[in-house]
Formats: structure tokens, sequence, C-alpha cells
């Protein structure tokens, strides 16, 4: 068994040392903050939050005791991923890793136990709230403020709460965030219905409309696809006590969004958060087999499974976004679909996954190419990343790229000193303009070259982001 008393003292200190800025934005060009030093925001009534932080304390302590050791899981080799269009009724579950029998024995006494343990008392939270939540930070600082001015653009009275790892992450000019501890962000945070974006997901609708729709409303858990079949072994359902799914059920998670009911899904993340603290040697190789991606991601779902609670995943099919270079694709992001007219479907059809001809996009993430101003101008190789602006509008009704090179920009000309880029901070500005300039005026896929002024930045947007 692994001892916990080694590392207890520092997990703790890196929750108890999380800073969150709740942002609110009144009007599209006036921003306020709050900077809170407690765990939840101080609306909260300190009587609960005090309860719950020791709560919560004996939960680590919990999940600390009941944590083990393993030997090296023994994983064959899988050369291929089984992609979700390519599944059918003879398809059967992958089962590359292989436990001894001593240790699935122990697992399963330890998940059943913490089970019994995990409270039934709701995760503290403010009374009829809902919002976005960020994690990120260091070098994210500049995703995260395109993230900002994106969610904005949809709904500019949207709350939005970003958290920081440690003190040192804030920066009083532009609230910028860390990369990490997403389980953390989101049992903190003070909504009661929150949309958890990585920094690079962008939202392309007003993404608080989806909470007072079918299926938030009757499941409170919205997840999206992977582009691979499911990758669960069939241990984790052993050991989790549940009987093995069909392959065929749904595809794999995709992380980079996601909508929860902290009143409806307490216990899920209070078990999520246990996968991913045994995440990377165990739950997280159980769940993904060595698949793409392997995090985080599989785990919300499989907590939700375990407690038998509803959720659901859409069907409909995640899709690229790239472009075509020299006789190959390059991929820049995934675009994800909008849960209400999927659920609709499939309750009347139930099916793995669907293509449904043009069916709403509503998030963008962007995980190929990064949106801030280094990743974005390493990748772009004077074309558009996505391909002919006509089919930009086509999929997406506007020029969505171009708007996303513009936002860029703006971060690249009005906020070059606190990316903090070394030896290149102060040519950002300067590289975007005239990278943009050169694509617009010369797209190698529309054909045409045209003569265009340089970039004009919206000064008040770029003002929208600074702390008063």
């Amino acid at each position: 068994m692994l001892s916990s008393r080694g590392r207890k003292p520092l997990l703790l200190l890196s929750i108890l040392s999380f800073n969150s800025l709740t942002i609110y934005l009144y009007s599209p060009y006036h921003l306020q903050h709050q900077q809170s030093l407690t765990l939840i925001s101080d609306e909260v009534h300190a009587t609960q939050r005090h309860q719950f932080v020791e709560s919560f304390a004996q939960i680590i302590d919990w999940m600390h005791a009941l944590q083990r050791r393993f030997s090296p899981l023994k994983v064959e080799p899988c050369d291929t991923e089984i992609g979700i269009d390519q599944l059918d009724r003879t398809t059967e579950r992958r089962d590359i890793i292989h436990l001894s029998e001593e240790d699935i024995l122990d697992s399963k006494l330890a998940h059943s136990v913490l089970l019994k343990l995990l409270p039934t008392t709701s995760i503290p939270y403010q009374k009829h709230t809902q919002g976005a939540v960020i994690v990120g930070g260091g070098r994210y600082t500049a995703t995260a403020i395109f993230l900002v001015l994106m969610i904005r653009k949809q709904n500019p009275k949207l709350p939005v709460e970003i958290f920081l790892p440690t003190r040192d992450d804030y920066d009083p000019y532009t609230c910028d965030v860390v990369y990490q501890y997403k389980i953390f962000s989101i049992i903190f945070s003070s909504f009661k219905d929150v949309v958890f974006l990585d920094a690079d997901s962008i939202p392309l609708i007003d993404v608080s409309e989806m909470f007072h729709q079918k299926p938030y409303i009757s499941t409170g858990l919205i997840t999206w696809p992977d582009f691979w079949a499911s990758t669960a072994s069939h241990l984790f359902y052993d050991i989790s006590g549940q009987n093995v799914p069909p392959v065929t059920d749904h595809a794999s998670s995709e992380s980079g969004q996601m909508l929860i009911s902290k009143s409806k899904h307490a216990r899920t993340l209070l078990l999520a958060l246990y996968y991913n603290m045994c995440g990377p040697p165990f739950f997280y190789r159980l769940l993904s087999q060595n698949g793409p991606g392997e995090d985080d991601k599989e785990t919300w779902v499989a907590a939700s499974k375990a407690l038998n609670l509803p959720y659901f995943q859409v069907r409909e099919r995640a899709q690229v976004v790239g472009h075509s270079a020299d006789g190959s694709f390059v991929f820049s992001g995934i675009a994800q679909h909008h849960p209400g007219p999927d659920y609709q479907l499939e309750v009347k059809n139930q099916t793995t996954y669907r293509d449904t001809k043009n069916a709403k996009v509503v998030f963008l993430h962007l995980n190929g190419a990064k949106p801030n101003p280094v990743d974005w101008l390493d990748h772009a190789k004077d074309v558009r990343l996505w391909g002919p602006r006509q089919d930009t509008i086509a999929r997406f009704g506007y020029d969505l790229e171009g708007e996303v090179w513009n936002t860029i920009a703006l971060i690249a000309c009005q906020y070059n000193q606190t990316i903090k880029v070394p030896g290149r901070s102060s040519s950002l500005c300067h590289e975007m303009r005239m990278k943009w300039e050169r694509i617009r005026g010369c797209n190698l896929y529309d054909r045409a070259c045209q003569q265009i002024n340089q970039i004009q930045i919206d000064q008040n947007l770029g003002k929208s982001i600074q702390i008063k």
C-alpha cells in the first residue's frame, strides 16, 4: 500500500493555495473583477464553506489511505486506434492491459470502500448561479485572454472564474490563468452550473442557453465525443462493480469542454477526483489503454457510470478542422456540435454516432494550433489554417478564422509585455500584423491577391480585459 504521509501535505498545499478570479462583464467594454483568496467565493456562507473544507480534507485522507501502488501494468502493443466509424456489432472491446488477481482484488476493495465513504451532501455553490470555469496560466496566459474575449463575443454578461495554482501566476493586468487541476477548479468554483472550458476551446454560441435545455436539465452532465471508439478496459468495469457495456454505446470522450451540475453530480466530481489522483499510473491507463490523449478525459463519464448517475454524451460525430498542405492534412482543432438536437434524435433512435448534415457547431477546440500569438505564428505558413475562406464561411456562417486571427493580433499588440516571451515579446505585434496581411492579401487557397490595410486593433475591445 502506498503511504500518504509524504504526499498529502503537498496535495493539500496545492489545493489551499488556489486563487480564483471571478470576472463579470456588464457591457462589452467594461470589466470588473473580484479576487478571492479563499477556496470558495466569500458570498458562500462561511459556516458552509468551513464544513466543506473539513469534509474535503477528510475525503483526501480517505483517498490517500485507499490509494494503491501496483506493479507496472502489463500493456500489450497496439499500433492502431479504432475509429468510431469502424465499429460494428462484431467489434470487441480492446483488451491490452493485465493485472494480477491480487491487484484486482485490492483495487476492487479500495473502490467499493470509497463509494461508501463519499458523502451525499452537496459541494458548496452559490444558488442560481451559472458560469464558465477555466484553468491555465504560465505560458498559457495569452490563450486564456483569448478565450475570455471569445466568450464575451457570445455573452458579455456570463461570469467567468479563472483559477490560479499559485499567487505567482496572478497578473494584475490580465487576470491570466494556469494550466492544471481541472477537477479542483470545478469543485471549488462558486457556480451551481458549470461549463468547463480548456483555455483553447472556443464557444461559438452563448453557452448559458444549454443550461436551460435538455439534455442538461434531465442529466446535469454533458460530454462530447472524441474520434475513437471507447477505450476503457473491461478491468475498469470489474474493479468498479459494473457490467461491461458494449463498445458501441458511444465514442470515447473529448474533455476540452463539459457542462456539469454540482448539485446533481457532487459525488461524480469527488469520484472523478479519486480517478485523477490515481490517474497516470492506474486509472488513466485503465480507461485509455495507451490511447490518444491519455489523461483525465475519460474519468468524468467513468465516475458517473460507476455511481449510476445520468449523463449524456453527444453522438454527433466530432469533426476535424485544418487544411491541406503538400499532399497531407494539417490538423488544427476539433469541431463539436449542439447537444439539444442530438438529444432529440437520440431519444428517437439510439446510435453509436451520427453524421447529421449541417449540424450546428457550438465549440471549436483548437488543440492543434493553440490560439496564442507564438503557437499561431509557428503553425501559420502563409496560408489559412482552416482552409479556404469561403469554406470557413460555409461551415460556420462567417469568417471565424479571420475573427480568431484578429483577436490573437489584438493580444499580441495590446498585451505583448504580459505574454512574456523571452526575446520575442516586442516583435509579436509586428509579426502577427505582417503574417495576417500576407495571408489576407494573397490567399493561396482563394487564388486572389488583394492589397489590404494593416490590421486595425479594436482599442475598446482591448481595454475590456484590463482590470481597473
